[in-house]
């Protein structure tokens, strides 16, 4: 009985949150409230935000669009600690799975103009990200900016995604571990 009464209020709790965010950010925040709920950390300015039918979480999604675009398909499942930062577009589509701490970036600092000192002056450069339908990144990878992934692909953890991976993939990153003495 008190493990349905935390769920519950668990539930209750992310839908007041999303109606929080809807009343804020009006048209720039689309979401099905009853039919997707998130405990979620939004930040948007001018931007949007759009999300499917059944998208859920377990804790704390983060996603911050400033100035861009971000929509998620139907049927969405975000780990743990999730974050999404979004200048340009983002697309995730139907059907997919997010494991625990994975970012997503569609943008990266500018930092070649030796004129200005500060790296953080210098600007973003920007590119989409779209990652397909059925799509299963696994815990602690990050998916950088220009990046299409194709449908059906499942990503190994800790993967550092910078290049398109096609349909039907599997993405494992190897990586050659030594011990030096």
């Amino acid at each position: 009985m008190i493990v349905k009464m935390l769920f519950l209020f668990r539930t209750l709790k992310k839908i007041l949150k999303c109606y929080f965010y809807k009343i804020i950010y009006f048209n720039s925040f689309n979401i099905p409230i009853y039919k997707s709920y998130l405990s979620l950390k939004l930040t948007i300015i001018n931007g949007n935000v759009k999300f499917g039918v059944n998208v859920k979480n377990k804790n704390e999604l983060k996603v911050s669009v400033n100035g861009g675009s971000l929509e998620v398909g139907d049927n969405v499942f975000f780990n743990n600690d999730v974050s999404i930062n979004c200048r340009a577009n983002i697309r995730i589509g139907n059907n997919c799975l997010f494991g625990e701490n994975i970012c997503i970036y569609d943008h990266d600092h500018c930092y070649k103009n030796r004129s200005k000192k500060l790296i953080r002056g210098q600007g973003f450069q920007l590119s989409d990200v779209c990652i397909g339908n059925n799509v299963w990144i696994g815990s602690n990878s990050v998916i950088l900016s220009g990046v299409v992934i194709g449908d059906n692909v499942v990503i190994a953890a800790g993967s550092i995604v910078k290049k398109n991976i096609n349909s039907n993939s599997l993405f494992i990153q190897k990586r050659k571990s030594e011990i030096i003495y």
